[in-house]
């Protein structure tokens, strides 16, 4: 059975040290603007609790598969966002 892509209020997801190590890569090491790291970490909590409730174990980010990621696109923001963004 997935897991709901919402944790309870208060509750933190599985992938929320894992967020904010790369938000951090972002923008220390990228020199990302603010609001380019607001909008990343909105997209990316949203893809981060889609595989959560796809049951794919979070030990490290880099574990999920090129056809989770395909999937996600595919099914989950196709006809949401435009082609550029995919």
């Amino acid at each position: 059975m997935s897991r709901s892509m919402h944790a309870p209020q208060g509750e933190p997801m599985p992938y929320n040290h894992h967020l904010h190590q790369f938000l951090t890569f972002l923008k220390h090491e990228r020199g990302f603007a603010d609001a380019t790291i607001v909008n990343r970490k909105r997209s990316l909590k949203r893809f981060l609790a889609w595989v959560v409730a796809q049951d794919v174990q979070l030990s490290a980010v880099s574990a999920v598969s090129a056809v989770t990621i395909t999937k996600y696109f595919t099914s989950t923001v196709a006809g949401r966002w435009k082609r550029t963004s995919v």
